[in-house]
């Protein structure tokens, strides 16, 4: 990454929804985010943390890599909205104390859509992957 900029710099949401804490690594088509799971987390339910948590974080994390080539181009944040989730595979629920990692590659883009191929681990191995279709508003 050529700079680094705060999460709330690249994404529109806030709390309580802000579900990437810091986006990593960007360069070219990859990406790579983190997020701390703590119990006070809206998706966390009994200890773990919901497929739906996982989805917003992994569209957070594509939504971030585009902010951040947003930014580095000089131009301000657009938002995005997704438009699909495809192959969705949610290998385990992580619990609360962990740290989700989504590296994030981005495929065909044409006009404002962006396919991207999502997988996200903690320490304790894998927990999702999908393909995401994105749609950015410019």
């Amino acid at each position: 990454m050529q700079k680094t900029y705060t999460i709330k710099e690249l994404i529109p949401q806030r709390e309580p929804m802000l579900m990437v804490d810091n986006l990593d690594h960007c360069e070219g088509p990859i990406a790579q985010s983190h997020l701390e799971i703590k119990a006070d987390n809206i998706f966390v339910d009994n200890g773990e943390f919901r497929e739906s948590g996982i989805m917003e974080h992994i569209a957070q994390t594509a939504a971030a890599q585009a902010g951040y080539n947003e930014l580095i181009a000089g131009n301000p944040v657009v938002l995005g909205f997704i438009g699909s989730i495809d192959k969705m595979k949610i290998t385990r629920l992580p619990k609360v104390g962990e740290t989700l990692h989504t590296t994030i590659e981005i495929g065909t883009q044409i006009d404002t859509i962006t396919m991207v191929h999502a997988n996200t681990t903690t320490d304790n191995g894998e927990v999702a992957e999908c393909s995401m279709k994105i749609f950015l508003k410019k």
